[in-house]
């Protein structure tokens, strides 16, 4: 399948495990150039060298945790400094902590915000002007159904996605 994507450069967080790294992985076999970023950073140099091995993908990785001030700006920083530009992002960052609502203590509701929410507000925000400047860009979003039909016990996580999808 040739989605027209050989050759863009793609920031995609959250790519160390599940939906992040299944686009990662797509847009490794369809010639995209590849910023990783995630928390965990040998799951990310696994995932890149998986990527490099099947497709030959030009792939770094960038280790962030994007619920911190300043993380997002430190990935454009390293994207642009290895492949001069950014044409994709895909903001799949945020696994959020579960529970019984009366037992979450408020640092779960906090953390699931800051990283779900307003790590992709930060992601958003930072690599517009790179876009910007080079009058193109496409942003993806990726929100759970979580956000349109919570579930009980994955209310903060919910909460979150539902953040993200307004």
């Amino acid at each position: 399948m040739d989605l027209g994507f050989a050759g863009e450069v793609a920031v995609v967080t959250g790519a160390s495990k599940g939906i992040g790294a299944a686009c990662a992985r797509l847009l490794a076999l369809e010639g995209a150039r590849l910023v990783l970023v995630a928390r965990n950073k040998v799951y990310l140099d696994n995932l890149a060298k998986e990527l490099l091995n099947k497709s030959k993908a030009e792939v770094v990785s960038v280790s962030a945790d994007l619920s911190k001030i300043g993380s997002a700006e430190k990935v454009v920083k390293a994207a642009v400094e290895k492949f001069g530009r950014i044409d994709v992002l895909i903001n799949s960052a945020g696994s959020s902590q579960g529970g019984i609502f009366e037992e979450l203590p408020e640092n779960v509701w906090n953390d699931a915000l800051q990283l779900k929410f307003l790590g992709a507000v930060r992601m958003v925000r930072a690599v517009l002007p790179v876009m910007r400047a080079q009058q193109h860009g496409r942003i993806v979003n990726i929100a759970g159904n979580t956000g349109r039909q919570p579930h009980p016990r994955l209310l903060p996580g919910s909460a979150a996605n539902a953040a993200l999808l307004s």
